[in-house]
């Protein structure tokens, strides 16, 4: 949490906190052709959320991309974008702005490999949840585990 106020000191003087609401999310990519398109990250908060992804492991040829504005341009348009890529390390980090001024990322196909990371969600501590934001978070609420047991108990 200090790194994260840290570096989000540069955004904002706002305190930022882990995200009660929001999971954190375990992501391990292994099967052949795994891999995440061009998005950027809905906002769950207002202000929005920063997202940090963590690699726990990565052995696989996957690269992540990310785009910023060139030379502190705002204008994002896709000719004022810098592409950066990477081969994530374990232990690593990235932080991800969410919402519509955030960071358009991309996870390249899974070849060979396997890559594990964990999703956190920071947000400002007043940050106000978004009504419809739940719909983001409840895919991660009930796993088919749970749902079988349910399923077992009405019979």
């Amino acid at each position: 949490c200090k790194f994260v106020n840290e570096i989000a000191s540069g955004i904002d003087e706002k305190k930022m906190v882990l995200s009660r609401i929001v999971p954190i999310e375990l992501r391990i990519y292994e099967r052949k052709g795994a891999m995440m398109e061009w998005h950027v990250d809905d906002a769950l908060y207002d202000p929005e959320q920063i997202e940090i992804i963590f690699t726990v492991e990565n052995d696989s040829d996957c690269l992540t991309m990310w785009e910023l504005p060139k030379n502190n341009n705002q204008n994002n348009s896709s000719t004022d974008m810098e592409r950066i890529e990477v081969e994530t390390d374990p232990n690593s980090a990235i932080l991800l702005k969410a919402g519509p001024s955030g960071t358009p990322h991309f996870v390249s196909s899974l070849k060979s490999g396997r890559r594990s990371i964990l999703k956190f969600v920071y947000i400002e501590e007043d940050a106000v949840f978004l009504d419809g934001a739940d719909k983001h978070v409840k895919q991660f609420t009930c796993s088919r585990r749970s749902n079988k047991q349910k399923k077992r108990k009405r019979r």
